[in-house]
């Protein structure tokens, strides 16, 4: 479609109805809830096809490494620049392009790894808190 309309083969009325932009509802996401200073309360935003889970946050405040809390269960991630910089099976949170964090397992789904699904509460921590979780 945009290739038609680029070279002038279509013009703006071939593509359909025009929409009234006040009707258009953004998508919004919440940010975590700030917690005591080196924790955030986050939430899964969804499971990308690779497995990641996206959160609803950009770390802000925590450090290299953090402990990330599902439930009962805790495990330590890595902050990484990028997927691939996590080893085989290694936890790990990476920026993605949305500029929030994603829970990720180099070469494996995460999500099904460790027992996350959308809309699940994570808890991240990083200092002496997140040690003294344990």
């Amino acid at each position: 479609m945009a290739a038609r309309l680029a070279s002038g083969e279509w013009s703006l009325p071939d593509v359909g109805d025009p929409l009234d932009p006040a009707g258009l509802a953004g998508g919004e996401v919440v940010m975590a809830c700030a917690e005591p200073a080196g924790e955030l309360l986050c939430e899964v935003l969804w499971i990308d096809a690779f497995g990641n889970a996206q959160l609803n946050t950009d770390g802000s405040g925590l450090g290299e490494m953090v402990q990330v809390e599902i439930g009962p269960r805790v495990v330590e991630a890595r902050r990484a620049a990028a997927f691939g910089d996590l080893r085989a099976g290694e936890p790990g949170l990476v920026t993605d392009s949305y500029g929030l964090l994603a829970l990720a397992l180099n070469g494996a789904p995460a999500a099904a790894q460790l027992g996350v699904g959308e809309g699940d509460v994570v808890r991240l921590s990083t200092g002496r808190r997140a040690e003294g979780r344990r």
